[in-house]
């Protein structure tokens, strides 16, 4: 995918190379966000719904793809590895 829609989200380096995709109106996308920021991590995100319209549907596809149907947002990028919705708990082992 060209020209994705960005904003990186300074912070402590978690380690780990984390994307976070989000939606607009998602509660769950808006706490992943505040997860991330009340431990002061480093990220980058991807608001779908800003992308181009090309790229919206290519990531639809990725993430239809790798989860099964349709996907359920938020959807953390690890090190290449996608997780998909938000559990702190789980976040908190897979992130460290």
């Amino acid at each position: 995918m060209d020209n994705l829609r960005v904003t990186d989200i300074e912070g402590t380096s978690s380690g780990h190379q984390l994307v976070l995709y989000g939606l607009l109106q998602c509660e769950p996308c808006r706490e992943a966000k505040e997860y991330l920021a009340d431990r002061g991590i480093a990220y980058r995100s991807i608001t779908v719904d800003w992308q181009l319209s090309e790229n919206r549907v290519a990531l639809k596809k990725q993430f239809e793809s790798a989860y099964g149907k349709r996907p359920v947002y938020p959807v953390l990028e690890i090190d290449g590895t996608l997780h998909f919705g938000f559990d702190p708990e789980a976040w908190d082992r897979l992130i460290g």
